[in-house]
């Protein structure tokens, strides 16, 4: 029996519905809408819970019969009243402009090639940036599949797909040659390219201020768009180098060379020797070929 009232309750009728639903319950405003006499009710008045998408729901004579009575209407529920959410195929036009307000390049062009038929809840249409499957993949010619979701009701969400292909235009920074690792960049060594596609990387150099007097950490073959991962400053002092080492010590200070034993940049520790009697000590970088004692 039970089963049997809920396939009367959230089931297809043979007469009009109306998608008229928009949250978890159902009151006197929406049977208004279907019914014009309901709108005597007061609009909050609850009639009963509503149907998931794409199910209906069917108030039949005697619910209607106990609101009305229950609310002191001055009429009589002649017929049942079907309520259903209104569904639709997402479109192509929002789907995109929803994709967009989620990239992070206003001159993106978005191409849907394939996308979910399936009918959704009509409501807000969102793209998040992170369920973008393989973003590397969106500028390629297979594209790549973007998970959304429709926000239809009380914060409900409705899962959609859309395969895209997405391209963008800009400019990096690639090495004209191979670059050794270690070694001071120069402009002579750098070239911009412009490019198409796209990536959600943020780390790459788009402009030579960002490279030139940098040194790589790793070799970086010619042709290749150069990281900002990929590269560092220029340590002060490097291993091997002569060094100004200033020793101060109350009212006794000292001026002498010495032999970085270790790499350091400004403020940092290096391990310097003596080379008159051999013996290492510690100091601190305050430029480049300069360290100090304290």
């Amino acid at each position: 029996m039970i089963a049997m009232s809920l396939a009367i309750v959230f089931s297809s009728t043979t007469f009009p519905c109306h998608p008229v639903v928009d949250g978890d319950r159902i009151t006197a405003r929406h049977l208004a809408l279907a019914d014009s006499r309901y709108a005597r009710l007061p609009a909050d008045t609850f009639a009963g819970f509503s149907p998931g998408p794409g199910s209906r729901r069917v108030m039949r004579i005697d619910e209607l019969l106990r609101l009305t009575k229950a609310s002191g209407a001055d009429f009589v529920p002649e017929a049942e009243i079907c309520l259903e959410w209104a569904m639709k195929t997402p479109e192509e036009s929002p789907m995109a402009a929803a994709m967009r307000k989620s990239i992070p390049f206003p001159d993106a062009r978005i191409q849907i090639l394939e996308s979910g038929k399936h009918l959704a809840p009509v409501g807000e249409i969102v793209f998040p940036l992170d369920a973008l499957g393989g973003a590397d993949l969106a500028g390629s010619p297979q594209g790549a599949i973007w998970h959304g979701h429709v926000l239809y009701g009380d914060n409900r969400r409705f899962n959609i797909w859309a395969r895209v292909r997405i391209s963008v235009q800009f400019e990096r920074v690639v090495a004209s040659r191979t670059l050794k690792r270690g070694e001071l960049i120069e402009a002579a060594s750098l070239r911009m390219q412009r490019m198409e596609g796209f990536s959600l990387r943020r780390d790459f150099a788009k402009t030579f201020d960002e490279v030139v007097g940098w040194v790589p950490i790793v070799a970086i073959r010619e042709g290749t768009t150069i990281l900002k991962t990929q590269i560092e400053p220029p340590k002060e002092v490097e291993k091997g180098q002569i060094l100004q080492v200033e020793a101060q010590q109350g009212k006794v200070y000292l001026k002498l060379e010495g032999l970085a034993e270790t790499s350091g940049r400004t403020g940092e520790l290096v391990l310097v020797r003596n080379p008159q009697n051999g013996r290492t000590f510690r100091a601190r970088v305050q430029a480049p070929g300069k360290v100090t004692v304290k």
